[in-house]
C-alpha cells in the first residue's frame, strides 16, 4: 500500500464546503424553497416541538405553520438568514404555549398580526433581533392567566407605544424587557 496522499482530504474538505455553506437543511415536515419561504404544512403527528435553527429563508409567510395542531412549541434560532415575519404566520396554533425567537440579527420586521388566536400561548420570547418597534401582540388572545412577554437584546427597539397591549384579555402580562443598558425590568399590565 501507498502512503495517502495529503491532497485526498483536502479535496474531500472542498467537495463538503458548498453543502456546509447553504446553511441546515430544512426539519421535517418543513419545506425552505429557493424563494426563501418557509412552509411547513400540517397536519403533522407526534410533532410537539418545532425547532428552526440555521434556516436558510428570508420570510415566515402567512400561514406557515397551518394544520400544526398539536405543536406545543415553535423556536426560531440562528437564522442570520431570516428577515421578515408576515401577518398570521403564527395564525390559529391552539395549542402552542411557547413561541421563542432569537439570535436572528437579521429579523427586521414582525408584521402587525403576525401572532393571531394563540389561546394557550403563555410565553412569547423575541430576543436579539434587528426589530426596531414592538410587535403587535394584541390579537394573541391568550386565555392563559399569566402570559410572558420577554423582548430582550433588540437594541433598536427603545420605547413601548401607548395601548400596546389593548385586546389582551389576560388576568396580567408580564413584560420582561431590556434596554441596552439596563437590567431586566418587569411590568405588570391588568
Amino acid at each position: 500500500m501507498g502512503r495517502p496522499t495529503p491532497e485526498l482530504p483536502l479535496l474531500a474538505l472542498l467537495l463538503l464546503l458548498p453543502q456546509a455553506l447553504r446553511g441546515a437543511p430544512c426539519p421535517e415536515p418543513c419545506r425552505c424553497p429557493p424563494d426563501g419561504a418557509l412552509s411547513c404544512p400540517g397536519p403533522r403527528r407526534n410533532l410537539s416541538r418545532l425547532s428552526l435553527t440555521y434556516l436558510p429563508i428570508k420570510v415566515i409567510p402567512s400561514q406557515a405553520f397551518r394544520g400544526l395542531d398539536e405543536v406545543v412549541k415553535i423556536e426560531i434560532s440562528q437564522s442570520d438568514s431570516l428577515e421578515k415575519i408576515e401577518a398570521n404566520a403564527f395564525d390559529n396554533l391552539l395549542n402552542l404555549s411557547e413561541i421563542l425567537i432569537q439570535n436572528t440579527k437579521n429579523l427586521v420586521y414582525i408584521e402587525p398580526g403576525a401572532f393571531t388566536n394563540l389561546p394557550r400561548l403563555k410565553y412569547l420570547s423575541i430576543c436579539n433581533t434587528g426589530i426596531r418597534k414592538l410587535p403587535d401582540v394584541t390579537k394573541i388572545f391568550s386565555s392563559e392567566i399569566n402570559f410572558i412577554l420577554e423582548i430582550c437584546d433588540n437594541l433598536h427597539i427603545t420605547t413601548i407605544p401607548g395601548n400596546a397591549f389593548q385586546g389582551m384579555n389576560n388576568e396580567s402580562i408580564t413584560l420582561l424587557w431590556q434596554d441596552r443598558d439596563e437590567a431586566i425590568n418587569k411590568f405588570k399590565c391588568p
